[in-house]
């Protein structure tokens, strides 16, 4: 089996609460990834460990459903979510540092 994995640090110029909780809430995927078409919360309640979201990709020239959830979540420093799809599974994790005032945004997936 083969591993593709991508890193990214971006900086934002938002509250790193702000930016924790926009990033952990999966639902706003579609907003930033072009390749998502949809994003949705499954599960009731507060984003925590164990939260399930739906995601609709584009892959190529196909769609495709991940059952995606929250594996690791330590506010407001640590993301980690996992992705299982019929032919692959997915790996984000998203480390975060800043202030009331900024933010920095370590990203890491692997596919």
């Amino acid at each position: 089996m083969s591993c593709i994995s991508y890193e990214q640090s971006l900086s934002f110029q938002r509250p790193l609460d702000f930016v924790f909780n926009y990033l952990a809430d999966s639902s706003n995927t579609s907003d930033w990834d072009p390749s998502v078409l949809q994003a949705t919360k499954t599960t009731p309640g507060a984003i925590d460990v164990g939260t399930h979201f739906d995601i609709l990709l584009k892959f190529g020239p196909k769609e495709l459903s991940l059952d995606y959830h929250v594996t690791q979540l330590e506010r407001p420093y640590y993301i980690e979510l996992k992705g299982m799809a019929d032919s692959f599974s997915i790996v984000e994790r998203m480390r975060l540092e800043g202030d009331e005032t900024q933010c920095q945004l370590n990203y890491n997936v692997s596919i």
